[in-house]
């Protein structure tokens, strides 16, 4: 299975109430999507992060080029900063797992 990790923090108070207009939605859809396996949220030092699990790389790449998170990616730049990541694993990381490899091998 594909593991992605992300991890954002938007720039102010008003980007991230921006960003959790697009978030909220978005991370709903994830769960829903073809190929999902798990999908996980939680806060960092003041990241966003998720954590999702896919049966392959090609159900990853549907749901990041799905409309919804083409508009994500789009304001990513311009409402705060983040990185992401994702390898293959025969388990799904813990958060700590996941924020040691992200903090690791983000970009």
């Amino acid at each position: 299975m594909i593991i992605a990790i992300t991890g954002f923090k938007p720039r102010s108070f008003l980007k991230k109430l921006h960003f959790l207009l697009h978030a909220i939605p978005l991370f709903q859809l994830a769960p829903k999507s073809s190929g999902n396996l798990h999908a996980q949220r939680f806060t960092h030092q003041g990241y966003y992060h998720t954590i999702t699990a896919w049966e392959s790389r090609d159900a990853m790449m549907g749901y990041v080029y799905s409309p919804a998170h083409q508009k994500a990616i789009d304001l990513y730049d311009v409402l705060g900063e983040g990185l992401t990541c994702h390898y293959e694993s025969k388990e799904i990381p813990s958060v700590s797992q996941a924020l040691k490899y992200w903090k690791a091998n983000g970009r």
